[in-house]
């Protein structure tokens, strides 16, 4: 309910009237976290009942990553941006099956990827300052969170043996859609900005179970 108030509340803020746009083109780079975790899972008798197979994924905390950004501020009403990231984690995990006298316990890399197309729109403006909401489409790739039904359709079969190396080699792309709220601060005569920003992206697939999750950045750039 809360994440839907949200998407109302900002698409209404964008057809408000506010003055027309100034010429501005800008670029930089950002950082941010991810708002989910992924908790420690153990999935036992894989395949069969009773095979013995067993796998482990350990916690893996909250993603953390990077990006980069272009706006364009020459259209009247509203701005574009481009945007693209890549957050990066690891977690442990253990394999064991009895039957091809695998015992392995290696550390995992994860990875997402992404890419925005916003429209914005400013809310209020004030010299220097300013709070803007948008929304948009954005594009999706990710290493997949292993769990069971993933590795029994990737292993195939109870005699394979796991390499962690191809694991991370699979890809899971989606499509979806984002609102975002954000700051910025660009000082007078000066062609740098600061920025912080929140955004809700609505994508299945890219987190187990969940219909959407958000992430919370901040940059900088140049700004003219």
């Amino acid at each position: 309910m809360k994440k839907t108030l949200l998407v109302l509340g900002l698409a209404g803020a964008m057809l408000i009237p506010t003055q027309q746009a100034q010429a501005i083109i800008g670029f930089g780079l950002n950082l941010g976290q991810d708002s989910y975790t992924f908790e420690s899972q153990t999935y036992t008798d894989l395949f069969l009942a009773n095979s013995g197979v067993n796998f482990t994924r350990q916690e893996m905390a909250k993603p953390i990553g990077g990006g980069f950004y272009l706006f364009i501020d020459i259209i009247p009403v509203v701005d574009l941006e481009l945007g693209g990231n890549i957050f990066l984690n690891k977690f442990d995990v253990t394999y064991v099956n009895p039957i091809t006298e695998q015992d392995l316990s290696e550390e995992f890399g994860w990875a997402r990827t992404a890419g925005y197309f916003t429209i914005q729109r400013k809310l209020f403006k004030v010299p220097m300052f300013n709070v803007f909401a948008g929304g948009g489409l954005s594009f999706h790739a990710t290493i997949p969170v292993l769990d069971k039904e993933f590795m029994e359709d990737f292993l195939g079969d109870v005699d394979a043996e796991l390499d962690i190396t191809d694991l991370e080699d699979e890809i899971i792309s989606k499509t979806g859609f984002h609102v975002e709220l954000g700051a910025r601060f660009k000082p007078l005569l000066i062609p740098f900005a600061l920025y912080v920003k929140y955004r809700l992206a609505f994508v299945e697939g890219i987190v187990p179970g969940e219909k959407s999750f958000s992430t919370i950045s901040a940059g900088f750039g140049f700004q003219l």
